[in-house]
C-alpha cells in the first residue's frame, strides 16, 4: 500500500472537440522529426528534461548513447549534450527512469564487454540524472551482473525502480534499488520449482487479476507464470499458462492487451509451427484456452509472408509485436516486421485488429494485414514503434532501417494522416517523488517543480463510456508493462478514442494502493 499520495502524478488530457484532418495517407516526414540526424537506434523514450515532452534514447555505433530532446517545433527529436561515447562495451538496452529516489530520470544502460563479452551475460550500468550534462563515469561502475536482461518493476511499491531477472548463478533474484544508490539482492527462491526462463524473455509488470496492485508475470519455455502483487511487497506464485508445448515450434514475445474492448487483458503471443516461419499465426489466450486468431499471411498477389526467423541482428532476434491504436476506433493495433516466404529481407507491416467474421472463428477479434500501407517504408526494416509527434492523439510510425552494406542503421518517421474527426484521452502516469533542492518553476497554467516525473511501470489504466445512443463501452491498457528487451515503445502513447462524442465519461487509474478517478459529461 502506498503510504503517501504524494508518490505519484497522473497527467491527463481530455480533447472533446473533434480533430479534423485532410487525408487518410502515410508521408515522410524524417526531416521533420530529426532533420539530419538520422543514424542511431532508437532504444527508449522518456521525458528526460522534464518539459512534458516524450524524448528518445539513441543509440549510435553500438556504444554510444545520445537523448534526443523533444520540441513541439520541426525538428521534433533533436541531438543534445546528454551523449555519452563508450569504446570497452556495447549498449544492449536503454531504459529510463528513477533508479534513486532524487525525481531526477536517470539512464540505465545494460551492457555486454567487447572483448571477452560473453553471450547473454549483461553488466547493469546507471548514468545518473539532475546534473547539466551526462557524468559518463558513472557508467564505469557496474551495479549488477545478469544472465538474459532483466526486467524493470517497482519491487517494494516506493516508486524507485527495481529490476527482476536471472543473476550469474542463473537464480531468480530482485535487485532492489534504494535513494543510498545502493543495491540489494533478494533471491525469488523456489528456483527448482520452476521452468527455464526463456531468453530473450517477455515478462510483464502488470495488474491481472483486478486488485488494483500490479502482478509479476515470469515467461519460461513452456508456460507463463503468474506471480500475484503480495503485501507489503513481493510477489506470490499463484498459477502457470502453459503453451502449446509440442505443437509450435518458436514462440515470440508474449503482449497482454485489451484485445477485444471488454476491459480485461488478453495474452497474445505470436507463433511459428517450423523453424523457418513459414507457418506463421498469432495466438490468444482468452483466460481459459488458446484460440488461434487466423491471421491471413497471403498478400494476395502470390506472396506469402511469414514472422522474421529470429537472427543475431538487432531488433531481429526474436520476433516482437508493438502495439498501439493506429486507426483511432479504441482497439489496439500492432507493427510487426515479417519477411516473404522465399527470402529474409525484412519489411514492416501494420495489423490492424479487426472483428473476425471467418466460418471458423473461436475468438471474437482478429488481426488483419495492410498489405499496402507502408510501401514506401521499403525493405531492410529492423523495427517500427508508435509515436506522436503532434501530441494530437493520432499515432504516427518511426522505423529503423539497415544498411547491411555498411552495417549503419538509420532512423525514419511517417506521418499518420486520418481522415475522419475523433475524440481522444492522452494519459500519462509518473512518478511524483519529491526533492526539496528542487526549485519551483511558473508555467503558463501552474507552478511546479523542476521534475516533472519519470516513467513508471505497472499501472492500469481504464475507462468506461456510454455514447449520446446509450452505447456501453469499456477499454483498459498497462503502462510500459514490459521493460526492457528493445521495448522501443513510447512511455505514453497509450490513448483511449471514440469517434463519438461520449455523453458520459468514467475514467480511472489504478496504481498499487490506490484508485484515482475522472468523471466527465458531454454538453
Amino acid at each position: 500500500m502506498i503510504k503517501n499520495k504524494m508518490f505519484c502524478k497522473i497527467v491527463f488530457l481530455i480533447v472533446i472537440s473533434a480533430i479534423t484532418v485532410n487525408s487518410a495517407s502515410v508521408s515522410d516526414m524524417t526531416e521533420s522529426s530529426f532533420g539530419r540526424n538520422t543514424e542511431g537506434i532508437i532504444a527508449a523514450f522518456g521525458d528526460f528534461n522534464s518539459d512534458e515532452l516524450t524524448d528518445a534514447f539513441v543509440i549510435q555505433n553500438a556504444s554510444n548513447v545520445e537523448v534526443y530532446l523533444a520540441y513541439d517545433k520541426e525538428p521534433f527529436l533533436r541531438p543534445s549534450i546528454y551523449v555519452c561515447n563508450f569504446s570497452d562495451f556495447i549498449i544492449t538496452s536503454i531504459v529510463p527512469g528513477d533508479y534513486d529516489g532524487d525525481a531526477y530520470m536517470d539512464i540505465l544502460l545494460t551492457t555486454q564487454n567487447i572483448v571477452n563479452g560473453t553471450p547473454n551475460y549483461h553488466d547493469v550500468r546507471i548514468l545518473w540524472g539532475g546534473m547539466p550534462t551526462l557524468n559518463c563515469s558513472d557508467a564505469l561502475l557496474v551495479k549488477v551482473t545478469t544472465f538474459g536482461q532483466p526486467l524493470v518493476m517497482d519491487y517494494n511499491r516506493d516508486m524507485i525502480l527495481d529490476l527482476f531477472g536471472l543473476n550469474t548463478d542463473h537464480e531468480r533474484v530482485f535487485w532492489i534499488f534504494d535513494k543510498a544508490r545502493t543495491t540489494l539482492e533478494k533471491p525469488m527462491g523456489l528456483d527448482t520449482l520452476f521452468n527455464e526462463i526463456k531468453l530473450p524473455h517477455s515478462h510483464s509488470f502488470l495488474d491481472v487479476n483486478n486488485d488494483d496492485a500490479a502482478d509479476l508475470l515470469v515467461t519460461t519455455t513452456t508456460d507463463i507464470e503468474i506471480w500475484l502483487s503480495d503485501e507489503p511487497e513481493g510477489f506470490k506464485y499463484n498459477n502457470s499458462i502453459s503453451l502449446l508445448v509440442g505443437h509450435a515450434a518458436m514462440y515470440g514475445q508474449a503482449l497482454f492487451l485489451d484485445v477485444a474492448l471488454s476491459g480485461q487483458f488478453f495474452l497474445v503471443i505470436p507463433t511459428c509451427y517450423d523453424i523457418e516461419c513459414m507457418n506463421s499465426t498469432i495466438l490468444i489466450h482468452d483466460n481459459q484456452q488458446w484460440h488461434d486468431l487466423q491471421v491471413d499471411f497471403n498478400d494476395g498477389k502470390g506472396t506469402l509472408w511469414r514472422f522474421a526467423p529470429p537472427r543475431n541482428d538487432t531488433y531481429l532476434d526474436t520476433i516482437t509485436m508493438r502495439s498501439g491504436d493506429y486507426n483511432m476506433d479504441g482497439y489496439p493495433d500492432i507493427l510487426m516486421t515479417l519477411s516473404p516466404s522465399n527470402s529474409n529481407e525484412t519489411r514492416v507491416f501494420l495489423l490492424h485488429n479487426v472483428p473476425c467474421t471467418l466460418p471458423g472463428c473461436k475468438f471474437y477479434r482478429t488481426f488483419e494485414v495492410q498489405w499496402d500501407k507502408f510501401d514506401s517504408f521499403g525493405n531492410s526494416i529492423v523495427m517500427a514503434t508508435f509515436y506522436d509527434f503532434y501530441m494530437d492523439g493520432v499515432l504516427d510510425i518511426i522505423y529503423v532501417k539497415k544498411n547491411y552494406t555498411t552495417d549503419k542503421h538509420t532512423m525514419h518517421s511517417f506521418r499518420n494522416e486520418l481522415e475522419y474527426d475523433t475524440n481522444f484521452i492522452k494519459v500519462i502516469v509518473v512518478t511524483g517523488l519529491t526533492n526539496p533542492k528542487i526549485p519551483v518553476i511558473n508555467t503558463t497554467f501552474y507552478n511546479r517543480k523542476v521534475t516533472f516525473g519519470t516513467n513508471l511501470p505497472g499501472p492500469k489504466i481504464g475507462y468506461n463510456t456510454w455514447s449520446q445512443e446509450g452505447t456501453y463501452r469499456t477499454g483498459v491498457c498497462a503502462q510500459l508493462p514490459q521493460l526492457p528487451h528493445q521495448g522501443s515503445e513510447p512511455k505514453t502513447s497509450r490513448y483511449i478514442t471514440k469517434k463519438q462524442r461520449p455523453a458520459l465519461l468514467a475514467l480511472y487509474i489504478i496504481l498499487t494502493g490506490y484508485i484515482l478517478s475522472y468523471q466527465h459529461k458531454s454538453m
